[in-house]
């Protein structure tokens, strides 16, 4: 039995939460308001493609309230709470606790080094269609993938630890061969479908429907395809092209972004529009259409 910490126990990381629980681990959850309050009288109910369960967890706003030392956290906060995050784990992180990072963004996983060295952190992400559909309860439909690996590609103690923990909780796993690339994938996707359906409050196929918005998707590829070469990464153009023709596949797809702006929470768009202006200010790449989109977000922030 391995202890886990869930930093951000939302749709993503509530259904690794009960998902862990359900295969014998010691799992606490941090959490905040009304979803913290129904975790605390009622448990985590997770309805997913395994069927519906509740849980019986320990969970808190405060880290400090928790166990310290805890072998694994899976640090899922949103990426405007990084560093607030970062700040309560100080405390608690033992000599062996790995921390994997499953946010969205290319910029957290550099936080998370920066504050706890390169050996107590691993790269990843996940792959997900979940959603708090009350307090206390997730749903989780589809697919759901956590995808990590070492920088280099080797595959290390940590790495197959992590598999052989994930393979006997029933849990998908990626371990690409460069994990760099496939965050920029996946980060594509992200500041593709994220940005425009959060601004535009559609689902994912409403922006299919109008032949401007599917060319403004090849504009946004293009920039993010010249950021990311700038940066170093391995990106691909059929990568880009793969992600706007998989978009077309999902349906009335309701991003995380989509659901927090449906809900009136706040929005992660500087996670995505801010890092690849950053990124491409810092690279001397012009990003014109990011710059629009951001100011844009920035106003729909005022």
């Amino acid at each position: 039995m391995a202890r886990f910490l869930i930093m951000g126990a939302g749709a993503v990381g509530g259904y690794y939460g009960a998902r862990l629980t359900e295969a014998g681990h010691q799992v606490e959850l941090v959490a905040r308001g009304p979803h913290l309050d129904a975790i605390r009288t009622r448990g985590l109910t997770l309805e997913s493609v395994q069927g519906t369960r509740t849980h019986t967890l320990t969970a808190s706003d405060a880290v400090g309230d928790l166990t310290s030392h805890p072998d694994y956290i899976f640090f899922a906060v949103k990426s405007f709470d990084t560093d607030g995050g970062i700040e309560q784990l100080r405390g608690i992180i033992g000599p062996e606790t790995l921390i994997l990072g499953i946010q969205n963004g290319i910029e957290n996983h550099d936080k998370l080094v920066e504050a706890f060295g390169a050996k107590r952190v691993l790269r990843g992400y996940c792959r997900m269609n979940a959603e708090v559909v009350e307090p206390g309860s997730i749903r989780q439909t589809r697919f759901a993938e956590l995808v990590f690996g070492e920088d280099d590609g080797r595959s290390t103690s940590r790495v197959e630890a992590l598999k052989t923990l994930l393979d006997k909780a029933g849990i998908d796993y990626l371990v690409p061969p460069d994990i760099r690339r496939a965050v920029w994938v996946k980060f594509t996707w992200n500041a593709v479908h994220n940005v425009l359906t959060g601004l535009l409050h559609k689902t994912v196929i409403d922006l299919y429907r109008d032949e401007q918005l599917v060319a403004l998707m090849h504009r946004m590829g293009e920039e993010l395809l010249t950021v990311a070469h700038a940066e170093g990464i391995d990106l691909k153009k059929s990568d880009v092209e793969d992600v706007i023709a998989e978009g077309r596949k999902l349906g009335a797809f309701r991003t995380s972004t989509y659901q927090d702006r449906e809900r009136g929470r706040r929005l992660e768009w500087d996670a995505f529009t801010g890092a690849v202006v950053r990124a491409g200010r810092r690279n001397g790449v012009p990003t014109p259409v990011y710059e629009t989109l951001d100011a844009l977000y920035r106003g729909l922030d005022m």
